[in-house]
């Protein structure tokens, strides 16, 4: 297929570098990057504003499942512990340095294994409370 056609036929415009030309068509090169760029100035002028689109969004849809009432809630003085009925526990409170701490751990594994760390930033009547939840859980 000679190059104007496929340029013409798949809408492109084709550069051909001479560098790139075959050994024995020195003089052929000039006159197919002349054909491409008679041919690319020819071609209808492609749409940008196709090219530029928003990108898809999720179609994963999650289902809302209802898992009854929290199986333990713990509250005391600025601090909220809450198991809920999926396994997850949810933690509401401030730090000693007065940031508030809103986290949900997945199971209480992950929250017995942040235990450590949270008594630390908390002060010592709110840290007594966090060993108070996911008692007696593998």
């Amino acid at each position: 297929m000679p190059l104007s056609r496929l340029a013409r036929w798949t809408g492109l415009a084709l550069l051909v570098l001479p560098g790139c030309a075959r050994p024995g068509s020195q003089g052929s090169g000039a006159a197919a990057s002349a054909s491409a760029a008679a041919s690319a100035s020819a071609a209808p002028p492609v749409n940008t504003a196709l090219a530029v689109s928003t990108p898809p969004s999720a179609s994963v849809v999650v289902p809302v499942v209802d898992v009854g009432p929290p199986r333990q809630v713990v509250q005391g003085d600025g601090i909220t512990i809450t198991e809920t009925g999926a396994g997850e526990v949810v933690l509401k409170t401030t730090s000693l340095w007065n940031e508030n701490i809103d986290t949900t751990y997945a199971s209480c594994d992950y929250y017995r294994g942040a235990v450590p760390v949270l008594k630390r930033q908390l002060r010592e009547d709110r840290a007594k409370l966090l060993v108070s939840v996911c008692v007696n859980k593998k």
